[in-house]
């Protein structure tokens, strides 16, 4: 899913809620370390989980342009609504 989205020239970034090194380690166990240009962690912001912080913080203007695209891996967020951003 990222190959295309990458191929076409966008810039990929990548938020988590989990620390740097575990986000790394587990993008690096994945393969797919090398498809994120940012990536921003719960280390990179105030308040983690369950705010959106770390989310909003990589797509950074991107929400507010209409084109941002969201990629989850968790079902629960996967089947979850997008919700306006005030």
């Amino acid at each position: 899913m990222l190959s295309p989205i990458a191929r076409r020239g966008n810039r990929v970034r990548a938020g988590d809620f989990c620390g740097t090194q575990r986000s790394v380690e587990s993008l690096e166990l994945l393969g797919l370390r090398g498809f994120f240009a940012i990536m921003i962690t719960g280390d990179d912001v105030r308040k983690a989980k369950p705010a959106p912080d770390s989310f909003l913080l990589a797509a950074g203007n991107w929400v507010f342009t209409g084109k941002c695209v969201v990629v989850e891996d968790f079902p629960s967020q996967v089947c979850r609504q997008p919700s306006p951003v005030a």
